[in-house]
Protein backbone atom coordinates (compact mmCIF):
# COMPACT_ATOMS: atom_id res chain seq x y z
CA UNK A 1 0.00 0.00 0.00
CA UNK A 2 2.80 2.54 1.06
CA UNK A 3 4.27 1.89 -2.14
CA UNK A 4 1.33 2.11 -4.45
CA UNK A 5 1.06 5.61 -2.57
CA UNK A 6 4.86 7.41 -2.92
CA UNK A 7 3.81 6.23 -6.43
CA UNK A 8 0.54 8.15 -6.79
CA UNK A 9 0.54 11.75 -9.09
CA UNK A 10 -1.55 13.48 -6.40
CA UNK A 11 1.11 12.25 -3.54
CA UNK A 12 3.96 13.62 -5.71
CA UNK A 13 2.00 16.75 -6.73
CA UNK A 14 1.32 17.19 -2.53
CA UNK A 15 5.05 16.87 -1.45
CA UNK A 16 6.08 18.71 -4.70
CA UNK A 17 3.46 22.13 -2.91
CA UNK A 18 4.71 21.37 0.30
CA UNK A 19 8.43 22.02 -0.60
CA UNK A 20 7.74 24.29 -2.91
CA UNK A 21 5.99 26.57 -0.61
CA UNK A 22 8.35 25.96 2.58
CA UNK A 23 10.95 26.82 0.53
CA UNK A 24 10.18 30.19 -0.61
CA UNK A 25 8.56 31.04 2.16
CA UNK A 26 11.65 30.57 4.14
CA UNK A 27 13.71 32.19 1.59
CA UNK A 28 11.98 35.18 1.84
CA UNK A 29 12.17 35.13 5.99
CA UNK A 30 16.06 34.58 5.46
CA UNK A 31 16.27 37.39 3.11
CA UNK A 32 14.91 39.58 5.13
CA UNK A 33 16.54 38.80 8.15
CA UNK A 34 19.89 38.57 6.74
CA UNK A 35 19.51 42.12 5.05
CA UNK A 36 18.85 43.58 8.53
CA UNK A 37 22.08 41.58 10.28
CA UNK A 38 24.06 43.03 6.98
CA UNK A 39 23.17 46.20 6.88
CA UNK A 40 23.72 46.43 10.70
CA UNK A 41 26.99 45.17 10.24
CA UNK A 42 28.26 47.65 7.23
CA UNK A 43 26.46 50.13 7.67
CA UNK A 44 24.77 50.63 11.08
CA UNK A 45 23.95 54.68 10.85
CA UNK A 46 21.25 53.40 8.50
CA UNK A 47 18.88 52.32 11.59
CA UNK A 48 19.34 55.29 13.48
CA UNK A 49 17.59 57.49 11.32
CA UNK A 50 14.31 58.58 12.62
CA UNK A 51 11.04 57.46 11.10
CA UNK A 52 8.48 60.93 10.58
CA UNK A 53 10.44 63.31 13.41
CA UNK A 54 9.10 60.76 15.81
CA UNK A 55 11.64 59.24 18.63
CA UNK A 56 10.97 55.53 16.63
CA UNK A 57 13.99 54.88 14.54
CA UNK A 58 14.27 52.83 11.26
CA UNK A 59 15.95 50.04 13.12
CA UNK A 60 13.00 49.54 15.61
CA UNK A 61 10.41 49.50 12.58
CA UNK A 62 12.45 47.32 10.72
CA UNK A 63 12.84 44.77 13.24
CA UNK A 64 9.18 44.57 14.18
CA UNK A 65 8.44 44.44 10.37
CA UNK A 66 10.22 41.06 10.55
CA UNK A 67 8.49 39.79 13.66
CA UNK A 68 5.18 40.85 11.60
CA UNK A 69 6.23 39.38 7.95
CA UNK A 70 7.36 36.26 9.64
CA UNK A 71 3.41 36.24 11.49
CA UNK A 72 1.84 36.65 8.59
CA UNK A 73 3.51 34.28 6.44
CA UNK A 74 3.11 31.96 8.91
CA UNK A 75 -0.52 31.77 9.12
CA UNK A 76 -0.38 32.18 5.19
CA UNK A 77 1.45 28.81 5.13
CA UNK A 78 -1.38 27.33 8.17
CA UNK A 79 -3.95 28.62 6.00
CA UNK A 80 -2.50 27.13 2.39
CA UNK A 81 -2.14 23.96 4.29
CA UNK A 82 -5.29 23.60 5.73
CA UNK A 83 -7.60 24.35 2.50
CA UNK A 84 -5.36 23.70 -0.42
CA UNK A 85 -2.77 20.43 1.19
CA UNK A 86 -5.10 18.83 3.40
CA UNK A 87 -7.89 18.79 -0.02
CA UNK A 88 -5.06 16.63 -1.49
CA UNK A 89 -4.16 14.60 1.53
CA UNK A 90 -8.01 13.70 1.74
CA UNK A 91 -8.21 12.56 -1.83
CA UNK A 92 -5.05 10.19 -1.14
CA UNK A 93 -6.54 8.68 1.98
CA UNK A 94 -9.41 7.52 -0.40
Amino acid sequence: MAKKMLEELEFKKLVKHQNYLSFILTGFVLVFYFSFILILAFNPNFFSAFVFSSNISLGIVYGLSIIIISIILTLFYVLYSNFVLDNIRKKLKK
